[in-house]
């Protein structure tokens, strides 16, 4: 989970973006963030299904190494 809001900066240090605004929430657990913040839509929450960062298995409806040059090469016109 982390606060949406602390995307507008940026650390310099990790070369990141920050995951919370206030420091004092990187001490808590999950289960403590989803309690307090869990309904706060500042706040997404990466455990729910379709949320995290896992990327999707496309290659059963890709099927071969052209397909799939022929879409990175559709995305490039994006």
């Amino acid at each position: 989970m982390f606060q949406v809001t602390a995307a507008r900066t940026l650390d310099r240090v990790a070369l990141g973006q920050p995951l919370f605004v206030d420091h004092s929430y990187e001490r808590l657990t999950e289960a403590e963030l989803l309690r307090r913040f869990g309904g706060d839509r500042n706040w997404f929450n990466a455990s729910r299904p379709g949320c995290a960062n896992a990327g999707h298995n496309v290659w059963p409806e890709i099927k071969t190494e052209a397909n799939r040059r022929a879409l990175i090469e559709y995305l490039k016109t994006l």
